[in-house]
């Protein structure tokens, strides 16, 4: 979700995670909210553009797009990637395993 990605920053010198979070995402390649508040998402990668799950107003044609230079929109074209996302609450350990789908991880509490 658009929400993920946004929730993913933890802000940077100029602006902190807060500011960072009351600025639209849209407005997130702008001078530092580019640095701080995309760059301070661990979700960010500006080498690749990333759709997400979620479709805009429920119209699977028109899903939400992670830019690499740094905002969130609501058209997405291409065939970029998607990278799942999942939290898990601090009492859960990762007991083993690389991530891969050869070597998923092995979770505890």
């Amino acid at each position: 979700y658009p929400s993920d990605y946004g929730y993913a920053t933890g802000g940077g010198t100029t602006y902190k995670r807060d500011a960072c979070l009351q600025k639209e995402m849209v407005r997130w390649n702008i001078g530092s909210y580019k640095t701080d508040c995309a760059g301070g998402s661990w979700l960010y990668n500006s080498s690749t553009t990333q759709w997400t799950l979620s479709p805009f107003s429920g119209d699977s044609g028109n899903v939400f797009v992670v830019y690499p230079i740094g905002y969130v929109d609501y058209f997405a074209i291409g065939t970029p990637g998607v990278r799942p996302v999942v939290y898990l609450n601090s009492d859960v350990n990762i007991m083993g395993g690389t991530g891969e789908s050869g070597d998923p991880y092995i979770l505890s509490e």
